[in-house]
């Protein structure tokens, strides 16, 4: 019988067990990437979900040092103990929409995404069949493949075909219980993002689904 058909998921890792002991006995192996909440004393089983458990439950700690998890009330304190600390420089960039400024580019990056994912140059390319309009070039030849019926993509696993690369890789991750979509008010993982969102809206309604959803690949890096 396979170890990896059922539930017992690995909140850290993602995969799956038949019996609840299995699961026990492989978290042992992530005991070196648990991580205790200072505050509070919950222990969270990797760095990732602690950042999103103070995130969530010290709202007024929310300033968390990317390098150490060490958490502070403000901006400023994190980044004079990365100086201190850690011996990083603030880089001085600014947001080119909206002028805020930041210390560094993860947290530049984190605000265009959270606030300014909307904006975007107006599109220049029309698709001849339907009118819709792109603004890459690329972006018109990835949407011609609905028009064109074309699968050259094909799963060597289950033999399914798909006109994108991207939604082949996507499918993949079924047959590998990539269960990397993470929920940060639960740590329940799923393979799609689609699931978490459903995920969400059914079990935490009262909470911005944005902030709870992490991508256990991206946090990774």
């Amino acid at each position: 019988m396979n170890e990896h058909s059922t539930d017992h998921v690995c909140d850290v890792c993602g995969r799956c067990f038949l019996l609840a002991d299995r699961l026990r006995a492989h978290a042992l192996t992530h005991k070196e990437s648990a991580a205790k909440c200072e505050y509070c004393g919950k222990i969270c089983s990797s760095k990732m979900l602690l950042r999103s458990h103070i995130r969530y439950k010290h709202k007024k700690l929310s300033f968390m040092c990317s390098i150490c998890n060490k958490t502070f009330l403000t901006s400023q304190k994190r980044v004079e103990h990365l100086e201190e600390v850690h011996k990083r420089k603030p880089l001085n960039l600014t947001c080119r929409i909206c002028s805020k400024k930041f210390d560094y580019h993860k947290s530049l990056y984190s605000h265009m995404r959270s606030e300014h994912l909307h904006i975007n140059p107006e599109p220049r390319y029309a698709c001849a069949v339907c009118g819709s309009m792109f603004k890459t070039k690329y972006g018109l030849t990835y949407h011609m493949v609905v028009h064109s019926g074309e699968k050259n993509y094909e799963c060597e696993i289950c033999h399914k075909k798909y006109g994108r690369r991207k939604t082949l890789i996507q499918h993949l991750r079924i047959h590998m219980n990539d269960r990397r979509f993470a929920c940060g008010a639960c740590s329940q993982a799923f393979v799609q993002k689609c699931s978490l969102k459903n995920h969400i809206r059914v079990h935490h309604s009262d909470m911005d689904y944005k902030q709870l959803i992490i991508d256990k690949k991206l946090n990774a890096k």
